[in-house]
């Protein structure tokens, strides 16, 4: 589970602010195309990746049977949360887009297994798949933004000239607009607020894009008080909270700027309860470990530096030499890192050469790091957060990588000590570790009062880890791979298909509402399917 945890803060910390901001910043990116390609990849990059890692191993099984367990998880467990928190009609626009691509996937993964073999042909399908879904989101969600344009005009007419009685069909702009929103995370377009994010503590669980959408959509939420995400300090961020102004009151020790560096979340240790406490201490190997290697850089502060700058208040915002200090540091951490996992050269070839590079790098970035008075300065922060931010990626990618690695490594082991099946494995533990943040955040969403927010992002991510599923078997090996029938897998596609029957079937009936009844069929749908794989999986040792 720790690792689990740890590849899940590695990608919504690190991989999925620094793609975003390389989306919005460098690439100028539509944010529908961003929500779908980029931030979705960040989004889904454990499935993703450990999807890559485990066919690399050998592990078709294991990969197949995690994405169709993860889907599995999400369409129920997840869904039917959402139901049981805050029931709501299911727009229909929503299911008759989505719904039919992610059978259509299904119907290939299915008989791909029935053939024995993943082929290259039914690979290149499935990516084409993703792509036409991408083209036709973005086409859907164009004129969906033409038809709230034309709403809302009309209610402005009608409400400077109009009488508000007038007879006419009111057209909810809430529905037109959520509806069409299966592509989230595109934070950007329902951003409510006019300051950009709302003070928050930062989340260790749950994915970039949804917890960016919490924070912007926590302003607007009924619900009392903030809420609690456990979000990490952005770089470049300001300093300030009473505990970090009583350090810099006084001449701060080398300790006081490390753990205000980096570990910032240990500032107000003491005043935290016990169970906070208690994660903290457990997260900290690891969030210190991904502090100290990798550099982020968020869409959200470049902005402020860049207003800052111009109303020449830089001085007073950023604590300019701690930032440089800390990409200083990150450089050459980093760089030692990214050539030690991806080398293969002996350790005393590593420690020499490679430490020489990092101290070089880390070096000519220090240089570069201008002082806020300089006159170069919006060129060379620039080309800092150039580096920043593709360091970043590079970086937060690998560290995926490995972590991905060793889940499927210990996999191995348990199957090989317990004599399990990758099959059995994939869809109840492997699954379950990499779908636990989404059900967390989708859970937190729903309860604010956005429910059909939620159920949208059900799809977005998951569609596009099963179409993974293809590019990986491409990349890896000779584009081919053995699939072996097995009860396990069957199972896993038989209960996904008759689980959406389910789900079509209750919700038709119930006028198209998702309540606290279709949620509880579908959680059921979930355990009884967990029940079926442990059974058979009992009855294949036993008889």
């Amino acid at each position: 589970m720790y690792m689990f945890v740890s590849l899940g803060i590695t990608a919504s910390e690190f991989l999925c602010p620094n793609l975003h901001t390389i989306s919005k910043s460098f690439l100028k990116i539509p944010d529908n195309l961003a929500g779908l390609t980029i931030l979705a990849f960040g989004n889904s990059a454990p499935d993703i990746f450990g999807t890559y890692e485990a066919i690399k191993a050998g592990a078709v099984h294991l990969a197949l049977a995690e994405l169709i367990g993860a889907s599995l998880f999400i369409s129920t467990c997840v869904i039917g949360c959402i139901g049981i928190v805050q029931p709501f009609e299911i727009p229909k626009s929503l299911l008759k887009r989505d719904l039919p691509v992610y059978c259509l996937i299904f119907i290939l993964i299915f008989v791909s297994v029935m053939m024995g073999r993943l082929t290259r042909l039914i690979s290149l399908v499935l990516i084409a798949v993703y792509v036409c879904y991408v083209t036709v989101a973005i086409y859907s969600h164009k004129r969906q933004q033409v038809r709230v344009n034309a709403i809302l005009r009309d209610r402005r007419s009608r409400g400077e000239f109009g009488d508000a009685g007038d007879d006419g069909e009111e057209v909810p702009i809430d529905e037109v607009y959520l509806d069409g929103v299966s592509q989230l995370p595109t934070i950007d377009d329902v951003n409510l607020g006019e300051g950009g994010i709302a003070d928050s503590t930062t989340s260790s669980t749950g994915t970039f894009g949804l917890r960016k959408l919490i924070e912007d959509l926590s302003v607007h939420s009924n619900l009392g008080g903030s809420i609690q995400l456990d979000t990490e300090r952005q770089l470049m961020s300001s300093v300030e909270g009473e505990a970090q102004e009583e350090i810099l009151s006084r001449d701060p020790t080398p300790l006081d700027q490390f753990i205000n560096t980096f570990c910032p979340q240990l500032i107000n240790f003491k005043e935290l309860p016990t169970s906070a406490k208690l994660k903290q201490v457990l997260l900290l190997p690891v969030s210190l470990l991904l502090k100290l290697s990798t550099t982020v850089r968020h869409h959200q502060s470049m902005l402020t530096i860049e207003q800052d700058y111009k109303a020449n208040t830089a001085h007073n915002t950023f604590n300019y030499t701690q930032e440089k200090l800390q990409l200083t540091i990150q450089t050459g951490v980093g760089t030692f890192i990214l050539f030690s996992i991806n080398s293969h050269i002996s350790w005393i070839w590593k420690i020499m050469l490679y430490s020489i590079i990092s101290v070089g790098l880390a070096h000519a970035i220090h240089q570069l790091y201008p002082s806020p008075s300089s006159s170069h300065f919006p060129q060379r922060m620039t080309a800092i957060n150039y580096f920043t931010s593709i360091f970043g990626l590079v970086i937060s990618i690998s560290w995926i990588s490995l972590i991905a690695a060793e889940i499927i490594n210990i996999l191995q082991v348990v199957s090989t000590a317990y004599n399990l099946s990758d099959d059995v494995l994939g869809i109840t533990l492997f699954a379950l570790g990499n779908s636990v943040g989404d059900l967390i955040t989708n859970y937190t969403i729903a309860k604010m009062g956005y429910p059909i927010m939620a159920f949208a992002a059900c799809f977005g991510s998951p569609l596009m880890a099963l179409c993974s599923f293809g590019f990986s078997g491409l990349i890896t090996g000779d584009g081919s791979h053995t699939l072996t029938f097995t009860p396990t897998l069957v199972i896993g596609i038989s209960a996904w298909f008759f689980n959406i029957g389910t789900f079509c079937h209750f919700i038709g009936r119930n006028e198209w509402k998702l309540d606290k009844q279709v949620g509880i069929v579908l959680i059921v749908n979930w355990l009884l399917t967990c029940l079926l794989c442990l059974l058979n999986e009992f009855f294949r040792h036993n008889l």
